[in-house]
């Protein structure tokens, strides 16, 4: 499960914030300071999100981290 997972998760994000940032700029454009800030809270979401899944130990980072036994 882990790299196609990681890889579709990461591609949903990409797509997401694509979205909110080509939505952002159109109401820029439209002057709309309301939906600016709205759509400026949403992206900062989005990168909050993302920065805690990437701050998440990976299970191959758990086996790193974990105590070796003597054999």
């Amino acid at each position: 499960m882990g790299k196609g997972c990681k890889s579709t998760s990461h591609q949903l994000f990409k797509d997401k914030a694509r979205n909110r940032v080509d939505d952002l700029q159109s109401v820029l454009k439209e002057s709309r300071a309301a939906n600016v800030a709205v759509l400026e809270e949403q992206i900062h979401q989005m990168l909050r999100e993302w920065k805690a899944e990437l701050n998440q130990a990976s299970p191959v980072t758990s086996l790193q981290l974990a105590p070796k036994e003597n054999i």
